[in-house]
């Protein structure tokens, strides 16, 4: 056996740890999970959680317990959480100050698009104003994932809402104006 064929995986492996450990030194943990937001919803699984300003910095939900972990570099002073899973409306967590070596996050409560129908005004009311300051600040703070975020609920709410009460048209258009900012 020749000496280089042992060196290089040894010195591949060594280069390895070296990175690893290096990432870990510059990152802090930032824990949570994802539930569904129906009555009796339980954690999701396959949830992608990311970091807004960073899209690199990303993790998924278990299936078993919906947890998830992310290590957001220390670089990273002030942050936003994204929330995506294919069916849901995306769910947000909005300016998290990384300041502390560990952190947990509240439960993301995450609406199911066919449930849209049947909440009641003041859920919508709710999902909608949280989607426009998601598209809002995307926009003015020029960070595209969270802008599209909003943007594409507010679309999906304009789908899938009934306008038909006073209310409902009001909120309607409250997002046909948004949608045209």
């Amino acid at each position: 056996m020749d000496f280089r064929t042992i060196l290089n995986p040894a010195w591949i492996l060594m280069l390895a740890c070296v990175a690893s450990s290096a990432h870990g030194i510059d990152g802090k943990a930032v824990g949570g999970s994802a539930y569904s937001d129906t009555p009796g919803g339980g954690p999701l699984g396959g949830v992608q959680v990311s970091v807004a300003q960073d899209p690199k910095v990303v993790d998924q939900t278990r299936q078993e317990d919906g947890v998830f972990t992310l290590k957001v570099p220390s670089t990273v002073k002030q942050f936003d959480l994204l929330y995506q899973k294919v069916g849901y409306l995306d769910s947000h967590d909005f300016n998290i100050t990384n300041s502390k070596d560990q952190q947990k996050r509240p439960v993301a409560r995450m609406t199911p698009n066919n449930s849209i129908e049947g909440l009641p005004p003041e859920k919508l009311q709710i999902l909608v104003d949280t989607s426009i300051t998601a598209m809002r600040r995307g926009r003015t703070a020029g960070i595209p994932p969270l802008q599209r975020s909003g943007k594409s609920n507010l679309e999906t709410l304009q789908e899938n809402i009934r306008p038909s009460t006073p209310a409902l048209r009001e909120l309607m258009a409250k997002i046909k104006q948004a949608l045209i900012e």
